[in-house]
């Protein structure tokens, strides 16, 4: 929310296309960003939809040295303290893997840069108070992300870049609640799909 406007009235684009309004987007992975740049006014003829605010994800691009980067974060319920019964008996986490690779395919011509991540992320829900039903069946998500960019250099100042955003979600047990019969759950996998150029 910027500006006093609602959610929906702030526009997220990435490289000036636009993504969507929050939480519907097909986000681009963290690290495939170089920059965010955010406006609060003055949006100019270009963003006239844009009551609240204007957020900018500027990508990140392969040039002609290799990089190579790889980042990686845990979290478990199971390192937490002082739990009690009311937790719940399943461990809960949230594990995610994210590596960076881009540099030249032709030297000072074209370039590539890839991020991928990978979320796997499981919630233990809330037991039963009274005892009554058995433990829920936890809530699982496996998730896909990731960009692709590359950079043809046409002249010494024009380039055409094209950009591509992944998410490939599945998830498993989505309905929540006490006493749902594990043959009652149900899954749900997507695909998500944004290719951009400019």
């Amino acid at each position: 929310r910027v500006r006093g406007g609602a959610s929906n009235q702030t526009v997220i684009t990435q490289d000036d296309f636009e993504m969507g309004s929050p939480g519907k987007i097909i986000s681009p992975s963290l690290k495939a960003s170089s920059a965010f740049e955010i406006q609060t006014a003055a949006y100019g003829a270009d963003n006239p939809t844009a009551s609240g605010g204007l957020l900018n994800l500027v990508t990140r691009s392969g040039s002609n040295r290799f990089e190579f980067e790889f980042n990686a974060t845990a979290e478990n319920t199971q390192l937490q303290f002082f739990r009690d019964s009311r937790d719940s008996s399943i461990n809960s986490f949230y594990y995610v893997l994210n590596p960076t690779i881009a540099g030249p395919i032709i030297k000072d011509k074209l370039w590539y840069f890839f991020n991928t991540e990978t979320h796997l992320t499981q919630d233990g829900r809330q037991r039963d108070a009274l005892g009554i039903f058995p433990d829920p069946e936890p809530d699982q998500r496996f998730i896909q992300k990731g960009s692709i960019k590359l950079t043809y250099q046409l002249t010494a100042r024009n380039k055409l870049s094209a950009i591509t955003n992944y998410e490939l979600p599945f998830e498993h047990n989505r309905i929540a609640g006490v006493g749902v019969d594990p043959a009652a759950q149900e899954n749900r996998t997507t695909e998500r799909i944004f290719v951009g150029l400019v």
